[in-house]
């Protein structure tokens, strides 16, 4: 398509219309969407007459190649010609605000959408929400959510979220309740919200309790929501609550395994993690530094030392190696093995090390009779 959008764009010089203002802020938003922002940017510059739509389209054509700057450039611009924004253009606006983390900006937006009547609009008032949680400024993100003509799920999923970005759980929980009563549709993002919230808290109690929502509602089938399950459980060490939620999951991510994983480790079922981690090698699945962590800590026992050092193996052909997490994880598992050879050889070659790397060397040493080795190390 874009050999196309090009002839288009010849033909719109050949015939004149290259200065028309709705063929200028066509081509404006075709080179934006294929990330030719030079030429999108070129093009704005030599147009005779702009209108919303030109500003608009070029600002978004910025946001979307992550140039934050040129985005507040135009937009301030825009204020000192007194041109009128339209919803796409706060929009767009905010989207930069957020990515900036600069609340000062951020409430100067704010003044302008309510100065301009967009406030209460759903499409402007819930990223509104969004970006004012995120810097941190709840009583104007209330301000909003109140102000709305109408919300809409992801409204109230807004406000719960601001509310979790900022320490206050036990708020974002009167806001669910408010959600079942007044509102009366949740989604998955509700729950996996409040998901992390029980979490947070430490209350097991509260999150089997919106598992049963969840299952209620249907829900149990969605990957981020089951995830959050699987987070609490293994957090408040209920092997069989996680377990059951890993075995029905339809489909999953990286993030099913950990905590499943990490579960196991914590109930000693070393076997059953090492079978997860063939598992996910047979299915070609992402490994990442958290999932070793979980096989190494598995094999921290003689019995299964043939298996940590093939473990180590998959460590180092994945080039996780020099990850100081892993390198500590390994130390362990060797010096708990009972290999101290093999641990003082990944202590030296690790290209960083912490109080952590110390200790585990230090405590293996001592831990198999080394003791002069530990004073030396220490």
């Amino acid at each position: 398509m874009f050999g196309e959008g090009i002839q288009v764009h010849g033909f719109a010089i050949k015939v004149g219309l290259l200065y028309d203002v709705f063929v200028g802020s066509c081509l404006l938003h075709f080179y934006g969407a294929y990330k030719r922002v030079f030429d999108a940017q070129r093009i704005f510059e030599e147009m005779p007459e702009r209108n919303l739509v030109s500003w608009t389209s070029l600002m978004f054509g910025y946001l979307d190649n992550g140039d934050f700057e040129n985005v507040m450039y135009l937009y301030q611009e825009m204020r000192k010609e007194e041109i009128s924004c339209n919803e796409n253009t706060f929009a767009t606006v905010i989207a930069t605000c957020s990515s900036f983390e600069d609340e000062l900006l951020g409430l100067k937006v704010l003044a302008h959408a309510v100065k301009s009547g967009f406030e209460t609009k759903v499409s402007i008032a819930n990223p509104l929400i969004n970006m004012l949680g995120s810097l941190g400024s709840l009583k104007e993100a209330y301000y909003v959510f109140s102000q709305m003509d109408e919300r809409d799920t992801i409204s109230w999923n807004s406000i719960i979220s601001a509310h979790v970005q900022n320490g206050l759980l036990g708020e974002s929980m009167r806001f669910f309740h408010l959600i079942r009563h007044v509102h009366k549709k949740i989604n998955s993002t509700t729950l996996a919200t409040l998901l992390s919230v029980c979490s947070s808290m430490d209350n097991l109690k509260w999150g089997k309790g919106i598992h049963s929502l969840v299952i209620k509602l249907g829900l149990d089938s969605n990957v981020c929501t089951c995830n959050s399950l699987l987070g609490i459980y293994s957090k408040g060490g209920r092997l069989d609550d996680a377990e059951f939620v890993f075995k029905e999951m339809p489909k999953r991510d990286l993030i099913s395994w950990n905590p499943i994983m990490t579960c196991y480790v914590r109930g000693g079922r070393s076997l059953d993690v090492l079978k997860l981690l063939n598992e996910m090698l047979q299915m070609k699945k992402a490994i990442n530094y958290v999932t070793f962590m979980s096989a190494l800590a598995a094999c921290s026992n003689s019995v299964f030392i043939a298996e940590g050092k093939i473990v180590h193996a998959l460590v180092i052909l994945s080039g996780l190696h020099e990850n100081l997490a892993v390198g500590n994880a390994t130390i362990t598992m060797y010096a708990k093995s009972g290999t101290m050879v093999e641990a003082k050889k990944v202590f030296q070659m690790m290209p960083k090390r912490n109080l952590v790397t110390c200790n585990a060397l230090i405590g293996g040493l001592a831990e198999n009779e080394e003791p002069n080795e530990a004073v030396k190390a220490f």
